[in-house]
């Protein structure tokens, strides 16, 4: 016995179910029907209907359509077999199986698949008719290939079954068809989309830490990836027994892409904070800053403003005092004891308005110390803002990477499997 592949029909992932075109060659002797061709005018072969002679009930173990005509039988009645001289019969049978192949999608779309076509015999024994296979591989010189899938290799084996009712041994040979999906086409349309949705997840963090902009683009990429995850659902089968790599690799975008979005939205709060931030929190953050090169933001501050007013004041009433000429005597204001001329009315009143003026200032300024360590405060947190952005970012583009890699660039599988077993009696 021996099989040419002829078609690569389809292949229904869902049903996971395989259509294929071939034709399946069998040859035994009946020594019943042999003759000398010198007395029959040198006639070495004839054509004869199946139902008229004996042949072996070869059937297809295993079909997806059971309503298909005559299964599961492959010789039917009416076929016409050739009969050689010395007894020998040929069968040439052409054949169009639904095949079920169990299918392993989680190396999509890069996956590859063994299909086992079992054809053997129906009602005898393996003492009574055996089987022998021609070749060790399923012949392709008349194959037409197929533009989705990939027929990798081939392997015939020999092997026996048995029935808890009628016994056995049942002779049968198993034609295994390994196939392998060609994934350009998803490589263009699914693959290089989701590696560019993942890297576009960075950019969250690539925006500075008060960046309006932070939580729409990540919210935008979100959105993207469950679209794109439902579209991709479409076209997978739904089996529970192992997920596709590539959904995988969308589901994890999704979860990265959401806690991406979490940790803007801590970030953008934190630009904000002014609480107290000193101690070895500060040496770390500074460390850090500085491994990762991220500079503490300049803070507008007014140093000795206090202490230059009170100078400069204190300078324009001494120059005065001297320019007139006059004596000096204390005089009290909010408290505090001043010396002014004496003998000028017009000079202390002007002195009396530049020293409220000077304390109007010191009172605006009186708050400096204060103002400036809140400052110093919020500047730490900015620093820190920026810190676990950079440190987001760059931990979200090893990971995407690493996920990318492990995910889409991993050594294939072998397109081959090894099926050499031994019989089992």
């Amino acid at each position: 016995m021996s099989m040419s592949l002829l078609q690569l029909l389809s292949v229904d992932d869902k049903e996971q179910v395989i259509t294929v075109s071939i034709w399946l060659y069998q040859m035994w002797f009946d020594h019943r029907l042999k003759w000398n061709p010198e007395e029959h005018g040198n006639t070495s072969y004839l054509l004869v209907k199946a139902d008229d002679i004996w042949f072996p009930d070869t059937s297809l173990y295993i079909s997806a359509k059971s309503d298909q005509n005559h299964h599961p039988y492959v010789i039917q009645d009416w076929f016409r077999l050739r009969l050689h001289s010395n007894g020998m019969l040929f069968a040439q049978t052409p054949c169009s199986w639904h095949i079920p192949c169990y299918m392993d999608i989680t190396r999509f779309p890069d996956d590859r698949h063994r299909c086992n076509i079992s054809v053997g015999i129906w009602s005898y024994t393996s003492e009574q008719v055996d089987y022998h296979p021609v070749h060790n591989f399923i012949a392709k010189e008349l194959y037409t290939p197929s533009n989705s899938w990939l027929v990798s290799g081939s392997h015939v084996r020999k092997a026996y079954s048995y029935d808890i009712h009628t016994g056995g041994p049942y002779a049968y040979v198993d034609f295994h068809l390994f196939l392998a999906r060609k994934p350009l086409f998803y490589l263009l349309n699914l693959c290089f989309p989701s590696i560019l949705l993942s890297f576009l997840s960075t950019l969250v963090f690539y925006f500075p830490p008060n960046s309006p902009d932070k939580i729409p683009h990540g919210l935008s990429v979100l959105l993207t990836i469950f679209i794109f995850d439902i579209l991709v659902i479409e076209i997978m089968p739904p089996t529970a027994d192992n997920i596709p790599m590539a959904c995988t690799y969308l589901f994890i975008n999704m979860v990265l892409s959401a806690l991406s979005i979490i940790m803007s939205a801590i970030i953008s709060d934190m630009y904000k904070w002014k609480g107290e931030f000193h101690g070895w929190k500060k040496t770390v953050l500074l460390g850090i800053a500085a491994i990762l090169g991220v500079e503490k933001e300049s803070v507008s501050t007014k140093k000795l403003v206090r202490r230059n007013a009170m100078e400069s004041a204190a300078i324009r009433i001494k120059y005065n005092n001297r320019s007139n000429g006059s004596t000096d005597q204390n005089i009290q204001h909010n408290g505090y004891a001043y010396k002014v001329l004496s003998n000028d009315k017009d000079g202390n009143q002007r002195v009396l308005h530049k020293l409220e003026e000077i304390e109007r200032k010191i009172n605006r300024m009186s708050n400096v110390d204060t103002n400036q360590k809140l400052q110093s405060c919020q500047s730490d947190w900015r620093l820190t803002s920026w810190v676990i952005n950079k440190i987001c970012f760059i931990s979200l583009v090893l990971i995407n990477t690493a996920v990318t890699l492990l995910v889409f660039i991993q050594r294939p599988l072998k397109e081959t499997e090894s099926t050499n077993m031994e019989d089992t009696h």
